[in-house]
């Protein structure tokens, strides 16, 4: 995604992440795989991005990323 807006010379002001899911049952019979998935989207999918694009954020000056995720649920 970053790259795709860096190549088209598209500045981005907002980074919502509205991205999650939450484990369904019990977590000791969940399997490591659907956790593993829902981290990914969680917290390393926002984190990454949050990375990518924070610099050219701050350095215009202007930024905004809301975060609305289930981790906010609990």
């Amino acid at each position: 995604m970053y790259d795709t807006c860096k190549k088209n010379g598209w500045t981005i002001d907002y980074l919502i992440n509205n991205a999650g899911f939450g484990g369904q049952g019990e977590f000791i019979k969940r399997s490591m795989e659907q956790d593993m998935s829902m981290i990914a989207v969680n917290i390393e999918t926002p984190t990454r991005l949050t990375k990518l694009f924070l610099p050219d954020f701050v350095k215009r000056g202007r930024y905004a990323w809301p975060t609305s995720s289930r981790l906010l649920r609990y």
